[in-house]
């Protein structure tokens, strides 16, 4: 999968996506037989929603600050996070 990340862009925040992705490819192998196929489903959509905010990151400072707006209390709308 980081060979996939590489095939996407030269940059580093590319290589972590495809790190990312083997990562989630592994531990939804490993972790199958015991979770039910919604859990898993409902797992694997969170993971790989996360996975994509580190392709619309400019950096991994970035793709941080991007997690941590969503999850914080404060929230709210952002548009400078937004822009291009």
């Amino acid at each position: 999968m980081t060979a996939c990340g590489l095939w996407h862009g030269g940059h580093w925040i590319f290589v972590l996506w495809g790190l990312w992705h083997g990562m989630l490819l592994c531990t939804g192998h490993a972790l199958a037989k015991w979770l039910s196929p919604l859990s898993g489903t409902l797992l694997t959509l969170l993971g790989v929603n996360a996975g994509w905010l580190l392709f619309r990151a400019e950096g991994i400072s970035h793709a941080v600050s991007l997690v941590q707006t969503l999850v914080s209390r404060k929230g709210g709308w952002h548009p400078l996070l937004l822009q291009e």
